[in-house]
């Protein structure tokens, strides 16, 4: 996105995010987490979903209790794909 000067905005990152996290790429997902925005929860679900499809569980419930740092918690769609994950 930088190489061709791509406007990104907020709702942009989180859809990068979320359709990485979907194709089983959730470590591309990770690269666009750290691009200097501030994450809510839908980017953490979006994050943790797709940790959990990629069988990362650890990384994914390390990630869930990481969300106060960055002053956002998990509301019921968080709460939901992480004990899908778990199960």
């Amino acid at each position: 996105m930088d190489s061709v000067e791509f406007l990104t905005d907020f709702i942009t990152l989180n859809t990068l995010i979320n359709c990485f996290c979907n194709v089983k790429r959730a470590s591309d997902g990770l690269l666009v987490f750290g691009r200097g925005f501030r994450p809510n929860a839908v980017t953490f679900s979006s994050m943790i979903k797709g940790l959990c499809v990629d069988d990362k569980i650890g990384e994914a419930v390390g990630l869930f209790k990481k969300m106060g740092l960055f002053g956002c918690w998990p509301d019921v769609v968080t709460y939901e794909i992480l004990i899908n994950g778990l199960c």
